[in-house]
């Protein structure tokens, strides 16, 4: 039985000067990072931003601390791109038609749904998004796909803002209470 290295082992192995741990970490992550990055980016801004966090996380390899998840720490870099890619750029954020793309692993379990079903709620699920992107300040819709669609937990996604956890759950409450808001002035 072969042990499978973990993230952790990987990254350290890579801060240790090994490309191929460091090459099983960026295709581990990459599809993530796409779903995060086309939430406002079009595609090609997207696989672009995805070579930068990556070839910024080599470069800052040695500020990996094991003690955080690699995957936050690499989302901290990822949000930090994806503003640098505001600020240089100075863009509409989602360009002319929004290139959302969600992979069935959003999906939620429960009965066999029909393939015309499982299509409504794409399309439902890529709309709220939208909105969500469109409607939200960065921060707090950030907040919402890391909690919610990649399933970080409050002190995770506190590491990649900078902020304590209590400071998440204001952020994460605020942002629903924006969304609501917003959804309700929608079915008005």
């Amino acid at each position: 039985m072969t042990h499978t290295p973990s993230d952790k082992e990987l990254a350290q192995s890579a801060q240790s000067g090994d490309d191929e741990s460091f090459d099983l970490l960026a295709r581990k992550y990459q599809t993530l990072l796409m779903r995060y990055f086309l939430l406002r980016h079009a595609h090609e801004d997207a696989l672009e931003l995805i070579q930068e966090t990556f070839l910024h996380a080599w470069k800052s390899l040695r500020t990996y601390n094991p003690q955080w998840q690699f995957s936050t720490w690499l989302f901290a870099i990822a949000s930090q791109q994806s503003a640098l890619f505001f600020r240089k750029r100075k863009r509409n954020p989602l360009g002319e038609a929004s290139q959302v793309e969600w992979s069935e692993e959003l999906n939620s379990p429960g009965r066999a749904r029909s393939a015309e079903d499982q299509m409504i709620e794409r399309e439902e699920r890529s709309s709220l998004w939208r909105i969500v992107v469109q409607k939200l300040p960065r921060e707090q819709s950030d907040a919402l796909w890391l909690f919610y669609a990649e399933e970080k937990s409050l002190a995770e996604i506190a590491q990649v803002f900078g902020k304590t956890t209590n400071g998440v759950k204001m952020l994460l409450f605020r942002a629903r209470k924006n969304l609501r808001r917003i959804l309700n002035q929608k079915g008005e």
